[in-house]
């Protein structure tokens, strides 16, 4: 099963030191739903950039086991699963991009150990690894038409990329049925527009 793709850079006549890293990440454990889609489009529009798309459904990692060997041992994971290849790529990217859908109020099951995972990008001192000029973009689709529903999510993950020092920018998308692609197509400019406002 394929994990990620990579979008084919054309390098012929480009400057290299001005290619933006762009890592999407779809945070659903659907094959083909609303997020999936929206990471299909984006790579899209950043194939003149240095794009990557990972479907975390499609990689094997198990929870952070609280061993603190991050903070106390060789200040590196233990944990040998999928995740020891795909950590390294968040502090390399200039542009995350992460979706998840509305579970409750709150981000999917996957995305949440995903990013429970992330414990270990900080050094020793607490002090994370991202650098100052980082930025996380951050949707989270949902069937209900209430915005208001998902602010929670939003709000939390904002408090999480604050943590590690990343510039945050969140934004809710309503009327995204499960099984319909109306709801993500119809806010694509908003996506769109609000992704190139904060870069």
């Amino acid at each position: 099963m394929k994990r990620c793709c990579r979008v084919k850079l054309n390098t012929d006549n480009m400057n290299l030191e001005n290619v933006m890293k762009v890592l999407i990440i779809n945070g659903s454990p659907r094959a083909k739903g609303n997020c999936a889609w929206l990471s299909e489009q984006l790579a899209e529009k950043y194939s003149g950039e240095d794009c990557e798309v990972i479907a975390l459904k499609d990689l094997k990692f198990s929870n952070c086991g609280g061993c603190e060997n991050c903070r106390t041992g060789e200040g590196i994971c233990e944990t040998d699963d999928d995740l020891k290849a795909v950590l390294p790529k968040l502090l390399e990217a200039d542009l995350i991009i992460l979706s998840s859908p509305n579970y409750y109020a709150a981000v999917s099951g996957i995305c949440k150990t995903f990013m429970d995972r992330w414990v270990c990008l900080k050094k020793r001192a607490g002090i994370p690894q991202f650098r100052p000029e980082q930025k996380l973009f951050f949707v989270f689709v949902q069937g209900a038409g209430n915005r208001g529903h998902g602010e929670p999510a939003v709000e939390w993950a904002k408090k999480v990329c604050t943590h590690y020092g990343l510039k945050f920018y969140g934004m809710v998308i309503p009327n995204c049925a499960a099984d319909s692609r109306d709801g993500i197509r119809l806010k694509m400019d908003e996506i769109r527009m609000n992704l190139s406002m904060f870069l």
